[in-house]
């Protein structure tokens, strides 16, 4: 039993380190790039018969062309990350079984716990973000899932595992609500729909 939790340890440990990684990346493109700012929009339908008033148009901002792709690329890893944790720990149930040495509808709550976690977060970490802005929400997110990522790596039990995979899904949420939003901050009109594109194809 022993060596079979040393081997699933083991064999996780590669997204740890990928995670790690790019948290270094993201950490030093975002935190000194000053073009990815928190940006406050006010309602248009403020007028007490609902008219609609004119709306405020979203505030351009001009980055450098380097910089900006720079900021879509890193951004873009932390979502593709977020996104594919989530299904790819399907191909290796089975493993999950042998190793824990627990039925399979114990191991799925390895994939559940995830979903669960990142669908009932989502909304109100977006509305947290307009509140306390979203460059430093989203560093906050990314250190959270890549602490989560190493403990999944590390987890020598399944209900340990199912426990870390909640804590990295609360990371995951904040990368994939904000995330979105930030690249919509950073392009301007004209490209913004290029970007969003690309960020999609991520997804």
């Amino acid at each position: 039993a022993a060596g079979r939790a040393m081997r699933s340890r083991i064999s996780n440990l590669p997204a740890a380190v990928i995670s790690i990684l790019h948290f270094q990346i993201l950490l030093i493109v975002v935190e000194k790039n000053p073009d990815v700012k928190h940006v406050k929009f006010s309602g248009c339908y403020n007028h007490p018969t609902l008219i609609p008033e004119k709306r405020e148009r979203m505030p351009e901002v001009n980055p450098s062309n380097n910089r900006k792709w720079i900021i879509l690329l890193a951004i873009g890893m932390g979502v593709f990350l977020a996104t594919i944790d989530g299904g790819i720990v399907n191909i290796g149930l089975n493993t999950l079984v042998n190793e824990f040495d627990k039925p399979l509808v114990v191991i799925e709550w390895v994939v559940l716990a995830y979903m669960l976690t990142i669908s009932s977060l989502m909304l109100s970490i977006g509305r947290l973000g307009d509140m306390i802005g979203k460059k430093r929400l989203y560093l906050a997110g990314l250190a959270i899932f890549t602490t989560g990522s190493v403990l999944c790596g590390l987890s020598g039990t399944i209900y340990w595992l199912i426990a870390f995979r909640v804590f990295q899904a609360v990371g995951a949420s904040i990368l994939m609500a904000l995330g979105t939003a930030m690249v919509t901050e950073t392009f301007p009109d004209r490209e913004r729909g290029k970007a969003l594109g690309i960020l999609g194809t991520l997804v």
